[in-house]
């Protein structure tokens, strides 16, 4: 598959992967459920423009890094955080992020990239 990755789980169930630049980290959609059951997603079968639904929306922390791209860290000595809000469709082969993101590329559509795994 282009730019996703797909994984049948070890309890049998289906993910589909990819790379989120805005988060940093990679995202999934389950198109089989396995023993452990959650959510799943239709999936057109289109395994080089995919297309999912309904929308995948993803809430995640996020360590914040300086412009030279080290983590900042907190008077504690922990590690700053933000908290993220992802919401997106993939639709043919694009990640179209909705309006209601709290990232940069929110009301943007962009080509999927694949997981750096």
């Amino acid at each position: 598959m282009g730019a996703m990755k797909k994984a049948t789980m070890e309890d049998g169930g289906e993910r589909y992967w990819f790379w989120c630049k805005p988060c940093d980290t990679h995202h999934t959609y389950q198109t089989k459920a396995g023993t452990d059951g959650g959510p799943v997603w239709q999936f057109d079968g289109n395994e080089e423009s995919p297309t999912f639904s309904p929308s995948l929306l993803v809430r995640h922390g996020r360590y914040l890094r300086d412009a030279e791209g080290e983590f900042i860290p907190t008077a504690d000595g922990g590690l700053e955080m933000e908290k993220v809000r992802c919401h997106l469709y993939v639709r043919k082969g694009m990640v179209q992020y909705l309006g209601d993101c709290s990232h940069s590329l929110a009301g943007q559509t962009v080509p999927v990239e694949p997981p750096c795994f």
